[in-house]
């Protein structure tokens, strides 16, 4: 098995008992660990993440703009939004 520098990788098992397998690498050396944790109680069940159905953006109006523009989105399901805007620099 191949581990790129940086990453944890994690397995969670239950067979008989409760462990937690961590493997774990170093960036500056070729080593790894291997880490076994011992829980008191049954790992938890992971449940499937929601996705919206379905959001949109719209195209900014008019463009190209000077001085105000209006951006269009919907949202599944009433929630707050963020919206970042950059110019072509990234600023």
């Amino acid at each position: 098995m191949s581990i790129d520098e940086g990453s944890v990788k994690a397995t969670q098992f239950k067979a008989m008992d409760n462990f937690s397998r961590i493997l774990r690498n170093y960036p500056d050396s070729e080593a790894a660990e291997l880490v076994r944790a011992l829980y008191d109680e049954d790992l938890p069940e992971v449940g499937q993440i929601s996705i919206p159905e379905k959001f949109a953006l719209y195209p900014a109006y008019p463009n190209p703009f000077n001085a105000a523009t209006t951006i269009r989105f919907d949202l599944p399901e009433p929630a707050e939004a963020n919206i970042k805007i950059y110019d072509i620099l990234g600023r």
